[in-house]
């Protein structure tokens, strides 16, 4: 009993776990789109300030690390740096488009396009602390179902056990 319920945990966890990847991955990504779409103007006249005040924006998601717009050529225009975090933690130059799992974070690249003409790159760094906070919650949970199991089948176990034992070891003393 012990060793199904503690399969069933496990097969629970690592699917918490990769669904809540999942799921900061597409929220992140949704979040990228709109504030690439919003960035769009401030890159195409170079108003640095514009740019900067929409990564401002983003103080309020505190998964988001760093953030970052750059230029076409691969120049950073405009930074957001949370309250605390490393700004070395910008890449100095964009990477390729898309998601990247990186030592517990997760980053994004993506185009900003003015019509089908890309003029920028947006760059996005969330750490993954939220995912890790849901896995000790599970966890901990994980142990409290586990207890709970144990301790109902030992007193179980012991109920039945007298109830089937205690016949058969009076027909012995018969015997």
């Amino acid at each position: 009993s012990g060793l199904a319920v503690l399969g069933a945990c496990a097969v629970f966890i690592a699917y918490e776990w990769l669904s809540s990847r999942a799921a900061i991955a597409g929220r992140l990504q949704i979040m990228s789109e709109v504030i690439a779409d919003q960035s769009t103007a401030a890159v195409d006249f170079l108003d640095e300030k514009v740019a900067a005040a929409i990564l401002r924006s983003l103080k309020a998601d505190r998964q988001i690390e760093v953030a970052a717009v750059y230029t076409r050529g691969g120049r950073v225009f405009a930074r957001y740096v949370r309250e605390g975090a490393d700004p070395a933690r910008i890449p100095g130059r964009p990477g390729g488009d898309g998601l990247i799992f990186e030592g517990g974070d997760l980053l994004i690249f993506h185009p900003i396009r003015s019509d089908a003409e890309r003029i920028g790159t947006l760059h996005l760094r969330s750490d993954m602390s939220e995912v890790g906070q849901r896995l000790r919650f599970d966890l901990l949970m994980v142990g409290l179902v586990l207890l709970a199991a144990a301790g109902s089948v030992l007193l179980l176990s012991r109920r039945l056990g007298r109830t089937i034992t205690e016949p058969v070891l009076h027909l012995a003393g018969v015997v």
